[in-house]
């Protein structure tokens, strides 16, 4: 009877673990105050270095300009994700989606494609 609760216990403690390997477990949770005061710290971190990198006329400038409007919409579309109103998000990411094409930004237009598989 023991080896019985054992072995059944085993195979449910091994069913178990194969599914924890199957999922990832997210790291923080999109709506909780932590996210969205992560993206804050970014936004104001990437903003007191761009001033900097204009004065020395640095090449990264781009780069850094880039990842802070992708940062910004972020922080916008995942506002609009908690107060479920999807179809402010939706605009957001076509109109950010457009931009990015006119400007012929092949990385900006990837990354708002993602967003958009997500709204739609």
């Amino acid at each position: 009877m023991n080896r019985l609760i054992w072995k059944s216990g085993s195979v449910l403690f091994l069913f178990m673990l194969h599914l924890n390997l199957l999922c990832q477990p997210a790291s923080l949770l999109p709506k909780s105050t932590a996210y969205f005061d992560s993206l804050d710290n970014r936004i104001a971190t990437i903003q007191k270095q761009i001033p900097r990198l204009k004065q020395t006329h640095d090449i990264s400038l781009f780069h850094l300009q880039r990842e802070l409007d992708h940062t910004l919409f972020i922080k916008e579309y995942e506002q609009y994700v908690v107060d479920e109103n999807l179809f402010k998000a939706k605009d957001i990411v076509e109109l950010r989606l457009e931009r990015a094409r006119l400007r012929k930004d092949q990385y900006s237009v990837d990354f708002y494609n993602r967003y958009k598989d997500k709204v739609y």
